[in-house]
């Protein structure tokens, strides 16, 4: 992957500009704040792909706490792709989602 970084948001922050402006990008999220971005973040298993230390992928899990989670409101802008990020990012949820949420 280069020098591409995958890693949970709670390692890195959580760069709510950044992810809105991923998902502006690909023409999502036309009305979505900031402080919406921050509460689902604070609640969320989130990751983030980083190159060169901009934000350049982004994949959160919906989960139920017990048995249950869906990837939603992945994004990899569209410069970066097909080059592993997009098999890195759910990889990396999974990690997230199998240590941290679900029992």
């Amino acid at each position: 992957m280069g020098d591409y970084t995958v890693a949970a948001h709670r390692e890195r922050g959580k760069p709510a500009p950044a992810v809105r402006q991923l998902h502006h990008g690909e023409g999502w999220w036309p009305l979505r704040s900031i402080a919406q971005i921050d509460a689902f973040l604070a609640g969320s298993p989130a990751v983030g792909a980083w190159h060169r230390g901009e934000l350049v992928g982004f994949a959160r899990a919906v989960i139920d706490t017990h048995l249950r989670a869906y990837i939603e409101d992945a994004v990899v802008d569209r410069a970066h792709r097909r080059r592993g990020v997009t098999t890195k990012m759910p990889d990396r949820l999974m990690v997230e989602l199998g240590s941290t949420h679900l029992v």
